[in-house]
């Protein structure tokens, strides 16, 4: 356990005006009485603060120096554990090795300071990462809710640079060797949309797809060929997605009803019985650039009827569009009256019509839209397109 060193305590109640200050100052974070009645106890590792905390020392021609921060913590371990995510995050960002490392996973892999390795995104590895030292300051504050401490921590952190600059080599040779498999996939697609495997096709333009973005990086060897082969992928995919019907739903879920949940559930149910093939939301690129179908299912009015009864006006918008471009392939608008004793049996009966009656409508009017983009002319132009 750390030892604290140094122990120091400002007391403040309604006095002269030459404690005024200090009352002021130390009592409000927690001030909830008029004077401040509370103690304030601060203990730091040592008598004075290093001169790193206030002032991260240069790089020089060998190293680089992070200064991780953390406040507020619970615990001394907390403290650390911040600290070192920050000083992990300092080092990516400003070497540029990898910005997709998200706070969640730097601070659960805090330990890494002590191994001296930090795994990146692929295989790279940068090693070298060397933990130099470290200040606390434990401050508890004692009310009359009782006693809360609270925990800073100061890390520093040692980077070598020859490490960076192998670790940045490591990544290019990785981005160069996804982009070259990228584009040997979209060619294959290419070639089983011709041959009539749409299929197979749209399973290489997804890989594909989904190769580029792991390569989106600060380190890439060829950006314009790369934007250029994203491109072609996302049309690809979005195209063979439509004459599939397979398709992407993803409804906004801030609120219950914004769409609900058992009114999305009767949609999927309907979709199915017409052919249609929906996928989760992965997240992955090859998944985002299908066909989306998004919507809103809200209710508009509610007014009161004679004798005790309400009626509620729900209005539903469905569109299938093109996620890239915001181009609609269909977009449906539908109204549902509800009626009973109160508004709540109003919403239900709505919401019921909704899921028995628009749900089908919507899904049968998706079918034979596509079904008129993709005729057998149709399909025959398709192909001719991812055949060039």
């Amino acid at each position: 356990m750390f030892a604290f060193l140094n122990r120091e305590y400002w007391r403040g109640k309604s006095a002269a005006c030459g404690a005024l200050l200090h009352i002021v100052l130390f009592c409000l974070p927690a001030a909830k009485s008029a004077w401040c009645d509370q103690a304030v106890s601060v203990e730091r590792s040592r008598r004075s603060r290093p001169e790193w905390v206030t002032r991260v020392p240069e790089s020089d021609n060998r190293w680089m120096y992070f200064v991780g921060r953390s406040s507020g913590a619970a615990s001394l371990e907390a403290a650390e554990q911040d600290a070192a995510a920050n000083a992990v995050s300092q080092a990516v960002t400003m070497t540029g090795l990898n910005a997709r490392l998200d706070y969640d996973r730097l601070r659960s892999e805090a330990a890494i300071l002590l191994q001296d390795r930090l795994v990146l995104r692929g295989e790279a590895v940068l090693e070298g990462l060397k933990r130099l030292n470290v200040w606390y300051e434990k401050t508890t504050l004692n009310g009359k809710a009782g006693p809360r401490t609270v925990y800073e921590a100061h890390l520093l952190v040692r980077l070598p640079l020859d490490a960076v600059e192998k670790a940045r080599m490591k990544l290019l040779q990785e981005s160069s060797e996804r982009i070259s498999r990228a584009g040997m996939l979209l060619e294959k697609g290419r070639s089983l949309s011709e041959e009539g495997e749409i299929q197979e096709a749209l399973a290489s333009f997804r890989e594909a797809l989904d190769l580029l973005d792991y390569s989106a990086s600060a380190f890439n060897p060829e950006p314009a060929h790369q934007d250029e082969l994203s491109r072609e992928l996302t049309q690809a995919v979005f195209h063979n997605g439509l004459e599939l019907r397979t398709i992407l739903m993803k409804f906004d879920s801030g609120t219950e009803k914004s769409f609900p949940a058992y009114v999305s559930q009767a949609l999927y149910s309907a979709i199915l019985l017409e052919g249609f093939t929906p996928v989760p939301d992965s997240g992955s690129a090859g998944a985002l650039a299908l066909p989306r179908l998004s919507g809103e299912c809200v209710r508009a009015a509610s007014n009161a009827l004679e004798d005790g009864f309400r009626v509620c006006l729900w209005n539903v918008s469905l569109s299938l569009f093109n996620p890239a471009t915001g181009e609609l392939v269909l977009a449906s608008e539908y109204t549902a009256k509800g009626f009973g004793p109160d508004e709540e049996r109003a919403d239900l009966d709505a919401l019921r019509k909704i899921r028995l009656e628009t749900a089908p409508r919507f899904a049968r009017e998706m079918r034979e839209r596509l079904d008129l983009m993709f005729g057998p002319a149709a399909a025959a132009g398709d192909k001719l397109f991812f055949a060039r």
